[in-house]
């Protein structure tokens, strides 16, 4: 059986980017129907730490300042939206955590973190002993913490409440065709479905979105125009600890790096408290086999957290590719990415505090392709959708002790 809906703008990939970008569309006018393999997020928008970047990590890094500048920028965007002042109104996002926190535990590191705080002052406050979050009640005098503000979200229900500010179809299932119109006036979406495998989808659209992270790959050498080497991956190792002592939501600088050596957030698996621990310990995890890599955030744990005791503690890992525009090099990209191929078109966010600013270039690209919201997109089919689980929560996590 074959379906046949038509719809101004066809949107491949349902993470935070995705369903951003639907939500801007559908308010402005725009008929979007949204493809996605599997359950929604469950890619590097699940597997993210929550952080909503304002730049300060990349205050230690004169190379990164750029950077900076455009998280700062971004993030007066989520500030609209949580107040709901925005397109997108994230009001009710479950906060974990207000702020993150910066921790020193050496002199060159306190000097590195007073030098970021100055050059971000209104974003960064030194925190007096008094003030010192539980987790850090037991630090040796030589410690010092500042206070940063930027939030963290839960993930999850981030999507969910991006996904309920957006309209229109969402097809479950993988695209195996992108082709052009034969009047050359669009794209026709060829899809196959995930739930059942008789059923075929043709979607014929305006333009195409894709958002689907390393996914692009694939759906940009579908089309005629596209160019799979567009994309570039860069692989991490982050690591789980269940059975933490005390929620953190925060980074250890490395001096004259933008990675911090530590960066931790806190999450929960069935009651137990869960690090989830990434930086540059994770980014050089990647070539470590897992034994290796439990060794060495063991050992990156007792050098930035001394004064902490994990009794009855797990450590597991997980592999994750982040996937980005390609620059020159395979250099981190300083922003976001938007590529454009006629009438299909491929975003890559590359963290997920800039998703703001890239579903505004993205919308920028559409509406110059299609001016006019005619809003033909029809509704059905439709499917009852699935957020994806957390990384902790997955099932086949090979926990040992840590």
């Amino acid at each position: 059986m074959i379906s046949r809906p038509r719809t101004d703008v066809v949107v491949i990939g349902g993470g935070i980017c995705g369903l951003w970008l639907r939500a801007l569309l559908t308010r402005s006018g725009y008929g979007v129907t949204l493809i996605d393999r599997g359950p929604l997020g469950d890619g590097q928008t699940m597997h993210s730490q929550g952080i909503l970047h304002r730049g300060v990590k990349y205050a230690f890094s004169e190379s990164a300042r750029d950077t900076s500048e455009l998280l700062k920028a971004a993030g007066d965007r989520w500030d609209q939206a949580m107040r709901g002042e925005g397109i997108v109104d994230l009001r009710g996002v479950a906060s974990l955590s207000p702020t993150t926190y910066l921790w020193t535990v050496g002199t060159l590191d306190s000097l590195t973190a007073w030098t970021a705080s100055k050059a971000m002052r209104s974003a960064v406050h030194e925190v007096g002993r008094s003030g010192f979050p539980p987790v850090f009640a037991g630090a040796p005098g030589s410690v010092r913490v500042w206070s940063v503000d930027e939030p963290v979200v839960d993930p999850g229900s981030l999507l969910n409440r991006v996904l309920s500010q957006g309209e229109g179809a969402i097809l479950r299932g993988r695209v195996v065709r992108l082709t052009e119109n034969p009047d050359g006036s669009g794209v026709e979406v060829g899809v196959a479905s995930g739930d059942d495998p008789t059923r075929r989808f043709e979607v014929a659209a305006s333009c195409v979105v894709c958002t689907a992270g390393e996914g692009n790959r694939e759906l940009l050498g579908l089309w005629a125009g596209g160019d799979e080497g567009a994309c570039q991956v860069r692989p991490l190792r982050m690591a789980m600890i269940d059975g933490a002592p005390f929620d953190l939501y925060g980074h250890c600088p490395r001096p004259g790096s933008d990675k911090p050596r530590l960066t931790v957030t806190t999450g929960d698996r069935d009651g137990s408290r869960v690090w989830y621990v990434g930086g540059d310990v994770a980014e050089r995890g990647v070539g470590q086999a897992p034994a290796a890599f439990h060794d060495s955030i063991r050992s990156e744990i007792a050098r930035c957290l001394p004064w902490l005791r994990f009794p009855g503690a797990r450590i597991a890992s997980v592999m994750i590719n982040r996937a980005e525009g390609r620059t020159p090099g395979g250099r981190r990209p300083d922003g976001p990415v938007v590529r454009a191929f006629g009438r299909v078109m491929a975003v890559w966010p590359t963290k997920l505090a800039f998703t703001p600013i890239a579903a505004d270039m993205a919308f920028k690209e559409i509406h110059d392709r299609v001016p006019d919201a005619a809003r033909s997109v029809s509704r059905d089919p439709e499917i009852e959708v699935e957020i994806g689980r957390t990384p902790w929560s997955a099932s086949g996590v090979e926990w040992v002790r840590f």
